[in-house]
């Protein structure tokens, strides 16, 4: 489920074409200005946003922020005209997962609509050095939702054992979810995450559901 949000109708007419014909991917919702992106995330979750940076009302990295600040989990893949490294690296920096320049080909905007939806992270070959200047938040947000959850949980003592039992997971899964966490933050220890927490600030996990009993001290391992 793709919200399509371009300014200029011809252009959001092509891409809708191109999206619509790829497989796995589907324009649900289209916005032509930044006030109309918001009501309609309001109205109807979806899996993938893609924007044009230039998107009048409100616009740009102000967009992107309020997009942050109201669903932190929305995956988000900005496009523009502009081929400066300074607007990939705006965008990077007000928390956009993705970043691709609308004179790419369809395959590569394609693949890159995936690898956001994905969970991961895209960027334009051209803009790679945007990726530089906060390689921390791009981390971050290369976890899954249910690894923001989990990760909240950790550095809040959370063992285990309880995260599974609240969640209704195994164990094994949350073991595993843990594991994914710290492969991808490049960590080898819960010493090494909280270090990376207290470093970075975490800005921007979820709040966790749970909450540490005063006889659960953090655990590292």
């Amino acid at each position: 489920r793709v919200l399509l949000a371009h300014h200029l109708a011809l252009v959001r007419a092509g891409l809708v074409k191109i999206i619509d014909s790829a497989e796995g991917l589907s324009v649900t919702a289209q916005a032509n200005d930044g006030a109309s992106i918001l009501m309609a995330l309001e109205r109807q979750p979806v899996d993938l946003l893609i924007v044009d940076f230039n998107v009048p009302a409100p616009t740009g990295v102000e967009l992107i922020g309020l997009v942050r600040l109201h669903h932190p989990l929305q995956r988000m893949l900005v496009t523009s005209m502009s081929n400066a490294l300074s607007t990939a690296r705006a965008a990077f920096e007000a928390g956009a997962h993705g970043y691709i320049s609308q004179d790419s080909e369809a395959e590569l905007f394609v693949q890159a609509a995936r690898e956001v939806t994905e969970n991961g992270y895209s960027v334009d070959p051209r803009h790679q050095q945007a990726l530089l200047v906060a390689p921390e938040r791009v981390q971050l947000q290369v976890l899954s939702a249910r690894e923001l959850q989990i990760l909240s949980c950790l550095l809040a003592g959370i063992n285990n054992r309880q995260i599974a039992q609240e969640l209704c997971l195994s164990d094994k899964t949350v073991s595993t979810h843990k594991a994914n966490i710290m492969r991808k933050l490049n960590l080898g220890s819960m010493v090494d995450l909280v270090h990376y927490a207290s470093e970075h600030a975490c800005a921007g996990l979820p709040v966790h559901p749970l909450r540490p009993s005063k006889a659960a001290p953090l655990r590292f391992g």
